[in-house]
């Protein structure tokens, strides 16, 4: 399996704060690794990307034209998040300027940044 942002095969991931969530160890791409029925029991089940369907191509776009790691938003700040506070900060300042291509409407904000 390839990441859906950065193309890199996904062989192995970095772990976020948030249960069942990772992240792809070069891009910061989300995947929710762990999987549950209805019954609360775990499942067998391939890593999804953890992202919103018209967040995944504003985040391949930020990083073929970047290659810097984008917030995930499944950490706390000094936690397991591998987005530096550079990284944060050059990722919202990107996404406001190109947010009209891909958001679905003026009510979706854009990132703060931090880290």
């Amino acid at each position: 399996m390839n990441c859906l942002v950065c193309d890199r095969e996904l062989v192995s991931f970095s772990w976020t704060d948030s249960h069942g969530v990772a992240q792809c160890p070069q891009c910061g791409a989300p995947y929710r690794i762990y999987h549950y029925g209805e019954d609360g029991k775990r499942i067998d089940k391939p890593p999804e990307i953890a992202a919103l369907d018209w967040a995944v191509p504003a985040l391949r776009e930020h990083w073929q034209t970047t290659k810097r790691i984008a917030p995930g938003g499944h950490s706390f700040p000094g936690g397991q998040e591998l987005c530096s506070h550079e990284d944060a900060e050059a990722f919202g300042e990107w996404f406001r300027e190109n947010k009209a291509r891909f958001a679905p409407g003026e009510d979706q904000e854009a990132p703060k940044g931090g880290g």
